[in-house]
């Protein structure tokens, strides 16, 4: 079943991401430092590219 993926989550794995907390394949500690469920993790990994265009502003969002 395809998890449908907010932009509240999207945004909360974008923020561990670009801020390098940890390698974003150790997806125990991604979800630890972002409050995720692995299953949304894994979900965001494998839609990144789509993820990015149907929420362009949060890219915006995280360069400010």
């Amino acid at each position: 079943m395809k998890i449908k993926i907010t932009k509240e989550q999207f945004e909360d794995y974008e923020e561990v991401r670009v801020n390098g907390l940890t390698n974003m394949y150790d997806i125990t500690t991604v979800c630890e430092l972002s409050g995720l469920d692995k299953e949304i993790v894994i979900q965001i990994m494998k839609e990144y590219d789509k993820l990015m265009e149907e929420f362009p502003e949060v890219r915006k969002w995280m360069n400010k």
